[in-house]
């Protein structure tokens, strides 16, 4: 679609290479067009998280040794 193509044509050009769904059925141009509307959906969403803050904690605890005793 990015090289002008609508969903008529993509459909036919991969049903002429003969490329299946992940269902094994042949492509039609409402299901080119509804594939390529969630793609674009998953990528908008990607696109909106934005880094807002970043914090870091150390946290010291003591911890202590046991040793065995010598026999």
């Amino acid at each position: 679609s990015d090289s002008g193509l609508n969903s008529k044509e993509i459909s036919d050009y991969l049903n002429s290479q003969s490329i299946r769904t992940p269902t094994d059925k042949s492509y039609s141009s409402k299901l080119v067009w509804v594939s390529l509307k969630k793609y674009r959906k998953r990528l908008d969403r990607l696109k909106s998280f934005d880094v807002v803050d970043v914090s870091e904690k150390l946290i010291l605890q003591q911890i202590k040794i046991l040793t065995k005793p010598k026999s």
